[in-house]
């Protein structure tokens, strides 16, 4: 089982994280196939063992050996996400099962660029360089694919940005691949992931990619919609003992519960038609109709009894029209993790988030979840770096302030400046007499606060170049951090980064001896 204080950001370039460890993965895919084996649960009138057989055979064509699967969305994924690949692919061949990567093309891009370290004029900054036109709520799926000349400019633009970075990176692999591999009638969806796989084919890493949006349909979601009351109060309860255990106070976090609002059910789907923005779905049962909602837009109604066997099911739910029902994080995890995989691999965040999952199953489905691990990595790109921390910036700006409200402390003495820190005493002194005597001396001690003022405002005149010194010595520091913010960042996409740095990463991640079988 995982232990989940355990759960951390590898710290350093290298470093690498596996939990449990990499030897007790087999028995873990012994324990979820008993699991498995073992329940009862029914999709739409079909058990849970000749559902998952189906989606077994149609994904893999070979459903008795063991998958494992692992997904993220269709972006330029950084190291920590990539190692997931690697251990996937690896436990999968020491298994003699197959490795899936799902696509979650489903999800809402917040940015469709790369990111780049910059190095301009001696400053290193982070850009993003466009590939792809997203509209905000609107799915990957939806993405118009890039045509040729588009995909010259965003090469030739990378190669810019990076400079001579380019060459000594993988980004070559990469672009070789997105200039012949990806036709320009193809979706962006699978553009991103042919380069990505013709990246990691060089370093003997191969896997399945499915896309959320062509394999996520069937018997689940007509049980849900079907039982939409129980099983949102079994994912509301999910919700709160995970609050409960953590001691998270707030209803909004880690996520809202899902909301009911008079007889309308929200449930963890997406609905939407091409090109459109995503919404939320809802249910309503009256009687033995059942309405469903894109927000508050109406998709249309079925007859209840029609989602208890899965061919009228799926005929009630075509007969709706072009609409796409897609799956939120916790859904498209619950059917992996119950419908497809052996054992699904995820990341740290997902881990953490997915123990709302795990409540789910022994909520809903009465049964105990099947485990799953983790894997991160962390790698820093070959970048420049200053030898300066948050301490000094600290320091300097606890100097900038007692330099602005007690100049006379930091000032060279001269007579002029003696007599003003006289001065200052006498007002300081007289504003101490006033405290405690109440409103009707408030103007005196409003005059006597700007007098203050008006004294540290002389002091700094007296030597004006000591502050001004004091603003550029900061700034030039908060850059530096700045810099450094960037060059340390472990977010870059995988290919950024020099092929020997992969490599030791790959040295560093289970091996096939590892897996102890």
């Amino acid at each position: 089982m995982l232990d989940y204080s355990r759960l951390a950001t590898p710290p350093d370039h290298g470093d690498t994280l596996v939990e449990p460890p990499a030897s007790v993965h087999p028995k873990l895919i012994a324990s979820n196939r008993r699991l498995i084996a073992g329940s009862s649960a029914r999709f739409a009138g079909i058990d849970l063992q000749t559902l998952r057989h189906r989606i077994r055979s149609a994904l893999v064509g070979e459903p008795d050996a063991p998958i494992i699967v692992t997904g993220h969305q269709p972006e330029f994924i950084h190291p920590g996400v990539w190692a997931k690949h690697v251990v996937a692919v690896r436990l999968a061949n020491a298994t003699g099962g197959t490795a899936i990567n799902l696509v979650a093309d489903n999800d809402a891009p917040k940015e469709t660029g790369l990111a780049v370290p910059s190095l301009e004029t001696n400053r290193l900054r982070r850009l993003i360089v466009p590939y792809a036109d997203a509209q905000p709520n609107v799915a990957y799926e939806n993405i118009d694919p890039v045509d040729g000349p588009g995909r010259r400019e965003f090469e030739s633009q990378v190669r810019v940005a990076f400079g001579e970075r380019f060459e000594t990176s993988m980004l070559g692999d990469y672009f070789a691949a997105v200039r012949t591999g990806s036709a320009d009638g193809a979706h962006w969806v699978d553009q991103m992931v042919g380069a990505r796989r013709a990246v990691e084919q060089t370093l003997g890493i191969e896997l399945l990619d499915h896309r959320i949006s062509r394999v996520w349909y069937g018997p689940m979601l007509a049980e849900i919609v079907g039982d939409a009351d129980r099983f949102a109060a079994s994912y509301n309860e999910a919700l709160a003992d995970y609050r409960r255990e953590l001691g998270v106070r707030s209803s909004q976090h880690p996520i809202p519960d899902l909301h009911r609002s008079g007889d309308r059910q929200e449930l963890p789907l997406w609905a939407y038609q091409r090109g459109e923005t995503r919404r939320r779905l809802y249910v309503t049962r009256r009687g033995d109709r059942i309405t469903l909602y894109a927000g508050d837009g109406v998709i249309g109604d079925m007859a209840h009894r029609s989602l208890s066997d899965w061919d009228t099911a799926d005929a009630a739910l075509r007969s709706l029209g072009d609409w796409c029902f897609r799956p939120r994080a916790l859904m498209l995890t619950l059917w992996a993790r119950l419908l497809l995989a052996d054992l699904f691999v995820q990341g740290i965040g997902g881990a953490k988030y997915d123990r709302i999952t795990d409540g789910l199953i022994r909520n809903y489905y009465r049964f105990e979840p099947p485990s799953m691990i983790a894997v991160s990595a962390t790698l820093h790109l070959a970048l420049p770096r200053h030898d300066v921390g948050p301490d000094a910036a600290r320091a300097l700006k606890l100097r900038r302030r007692d330099l602005i409200y007690n100049p006379q402390r930091q000032l060279t003495d001269s007579a002029a400046l003696r007599d003003l820190k006289s001065r200052k005493i006498d007002a300081l002194e007289e504003l101490k007499s006033l405290r405690g005597r109440g409103h009707s001396v408030r103007p005196q001690r409003r005059e006597g606060f700007l007098g203050v003022r008006t004294l540290n405002h002389q002091m700094l005149a007296l030597q004006p170049t000591v502050l001004a010194d004091l603003e550029e010595q900061l700034a030039r520091l908060l850059q530096h951090l700045q810099e450094n913010d960037v060059a340390t960042r472990r977010d870059y996409f995988f290919a950024l980064y020099r092929r020997g740095d992969i490599e030791m990463l790959l040295d560093r991640l289970p091996s096939a001896s590892d897996f102890g079988v």
